[in-house]
């Protein structure tokens, strides 16, 4: 119902029927109200129908998009950020797992209780005996192993500090070693 005409209105896109025909060309004929109110409804059903079609197509065209895609990448985007976010707890256990595994391996590095000082070269073994028990164990807490040179504090020895420092012996050694075996074979041979 129009709200500047209390008596005349449309009710299911029809004119009000409480007025005859004569009665509505006597409103028409001294305000001009209706056939412009009647021609600015029709101009907008027109449109709202356009607009419903409009509606109409893009749901259809949705569907079409759900069948074949399965849904709305608003949708998969959700679903990615869940599976990622299920996936967080597996991997901070993995992270875990690896950062374990690291340090095992950095220990694995050096030789246990084995400590030298990066200044004198001085090597430190430093084997605990269990009084309870008579094992022989290792100290690897470096922090309390002082150099008694130079009173610094000494790092750990890793192996490949041991063997660059005994590859020289041990390659003199087996070297003599065959100077010895040549030199005994010939004294078997005057024999």
């Amino acid at each position: 119902m129009n709200p500047d005409c209390p008596y005349f209105g449309f009710k299911n896109n029809e004119p009000h029927d409480c007025f005859s025909k004569a009665a509505r060309d006597v409103i028409d004929e001294r305000t001009g109200w209706y056939h412009e109110e009647w021609r600015a409804r029709k101009d907008l059903e027109s449109h709202i129908a356009v607009l419903t079609a409009q509606v109409q197509e893009l749901q259809t065209v949705l569907k079409a998009w759900q069948s074949q895609f399965g849904t709305t990448q608003l949708t998969h985007a959700r679903e990615r950020l869940r599976c990622a976010e299920d996936r967080v707890p597996a991997l901070e256990a993995q992270v875990q797992a690896l950062t374990k595994e690291r340090d095992d391996l950095q220990n694995m590095q050096n030789i246990p209780g084995t400590f030298q000082c990066l200044v004198c070269q001085y090597v430190l073994h430093a084997r605990v005996i269990d009084a309870k028990t008579g094992n022989i164990g290792v100290s690897n807490v470096p922090a309390d192993k002082i150099c008694p040179n130079d009173g610094l504090s000494m790092a750990p020895r890793s192996w490949k500090q041991e063997v660059l420092e005994i590859r020289p012996i041990f390659i003199e050694k087996c070297e003599k070693i065959q100077q010895l075996e040549s030199s005994l074979a010939a004294l078997w041979r005057k024999a």
